[in-house]
């Protein structure tokens, strides 16, 4: 768990915001299932702990669960403060730790990379792209 932190810690010290900031991944892959940039969001602090909070979401395995999925569950978020609401979150922020909130916008358990066709349309589950993009 260390390691990880630590790797979080060394890839976003380089990010710069004030206090809570939504940042757009940069690699082209890194998209939600509507094709669209994915984005993080970082809250940092003076610490040198990190706390990084991987949205759940459930997985859609077939076409149907995945029209069935809320609209909002398949674009990227637009709220720099999307995440400060949960318990968890508030909570590490009130011990003082910088905080990453990955929302969770691709329907694959933030593990895919590859694209399905639904209903005659591209669907990306490049969740596993937008971990990447988030760490490099």
């Amino acid at each position: 768990m260390r390691k990880l932190l630590f790797a979080a810690s060394m890839v976003l010290t380089a990010a710069t915001s004030v206090n809570a900031a939504l940042i757009k991944t940069k690699d082209p892959a890194a998209v939600c299932n509507n094709g669209q940039q994915a984005k993080f969001v970082l809250t940092e602090s003076k610490s040198k702990d990190w706390f990084v909070l991987f949205e759940g979401g459930g997985v859609a395995m077939t076409p149907d669960q995945y029209s069935s999925r809320k609209k909002s569950w398949k674009k990227p978020v637009k709220d720099k403060n999307y995440g400060s609401k949960f318990n968890i979150v508030k909570d590490f922020k009130k011990k003082g730790f910088n905080v990453v909130v990955i929302p969770y916008c691709t329907s694959d358990l933030h593990q895919g990379s590859h694209v399905n066709v639904v209903a005659g349309k591209k669907v990306y589950f490049h969740g596993r792209k937008i971990v990447e993009d988030v760490f490099t």
